[in-house]
């Protein structure tokens, strides 16, 4: 019987438009009336998060959200949040230089805001995207429809501030993540790797963004969170994602479900293939392995 269901966001729960549809909601909603526990498990902060939760009503039936990719942990019943890790100065640092040295687009996440660095080569896109950033509480009803605003983070970012040198960086950091066309990211990972992934866990999140998380956290640590305090075993468990920063969740469980538009190396390692996101996947796992049971 499965007792925890565990869904990614972007690119799976939620559609092009980055909106839930009404039956991947209605699945959900029906799997919680039975019982069954959900967790989202993203790399988006609290913030960006918690309006899906409360629309899936996750904090009546007492769900749970795993963010920054298993940097921070909440729990819907009691509006607790916990942390899990945090990236220190030195290696935020060290993640700056190297996204000096290669050209990228750097984004560091704390609780008390976003600190970019931009190369000069990405000057342009950055006021584009702060002019997006300025027009948005007038005219959001008309960009949350594209997911290309979404690119930089900007969109919903409440404290923002620019990178000149690396006296700029200070204090504890949730999340870093590097940004560049996708050719330009694909060809820097693998040096990326290298030289930095003794200090933190990368995870390659579609195209155009590579995160960086503390060392030895993933979306799997969330969910044995989850797991301990509900005594569920690995066999009662459904995850179902369709990026690199899925990998451990969906490979660490009998029933790790990737989406039809899932990344090749996602699909290897997965149980079972649903139906995309915009073929409201979700709701289609739901109803063959949960809605099902006796």
């Amino acid at each position: 019987m499965i007792k925890l269901f565990v869904s990614d966001l972007d690119g799976t729960l939620l559609n092009h438009g980055k909106s839930i549809s009404p039956e991947n909601k209605q699945a959900i909603l029906e799997a919680q009336e039975r019982g069954t526990r959900i967790v989202l498990a993203t790399g988006r902060g609290l913030d960006s998060t918690l309006a899906y939760a409360k629309e899936l009503q996750m904090d009546r039936y007492g769900g749970y959200l795993v963010l920054n990719n298993g940097q921070q942990f909440y729990d819907m019943s009691t509006d607790k949040l916990r942390t899990n890790g945090v990236i220190n100065a030195r290696d935020a640092r060290k993640a700056y230089h190297v996204a000096q040295e290669f050209g990228l687009q750097l984004v560091i996440s704390s609780q008390h805001g976003l600190m970019f660095y931009t190369p000069k080569a990405l000057l342009p896109a950055r006021a584009f995207y702060r002019l997006l950033n300025a027009m948005l509480p007038y005219f959001g009803f008309i960009f949350k429809r594209f997911s290309f605003t979404n690119i930089f983070g900007f969109l919903r970012a409440h404290h923002i501030h620019m990178i000149k040198n690396e006296e700029d960086i200070v204090g504890e950091f949730q999340k870093i993540g590097f940004a560049h066309i996708s050719s330009k990211l694909l060809k820097s990972e693998p040096e990326l790797r290298v030289r930095l992934g003794q200090d933190f866990e990368l995870f390659r999140v579609g195209d155009l963004w590579l995160d960086a998380a503390p060392k030895g956290i993933s979306k799997l640590t969330g969910i044995q969170q989850v797991m301990a305090l509900h005594q569920i075993d690995p066999h009662e468990v459904m995850t179902v994602g369709d990026s690199h920063n899925d990998y451990t969740m969906i490979h660490a469980f009998p029933l790790g479900i990737a989406m039809g538009n899932a990344d090749p190396e996602i699909k290897e390692i997965a149980a079972e293939v649903t139906l995309t996101n915009v073929q409201h996947g979700v709701a289609a796992i739901i109803r063959k392995h949960i809605l099902t049971q006796a």
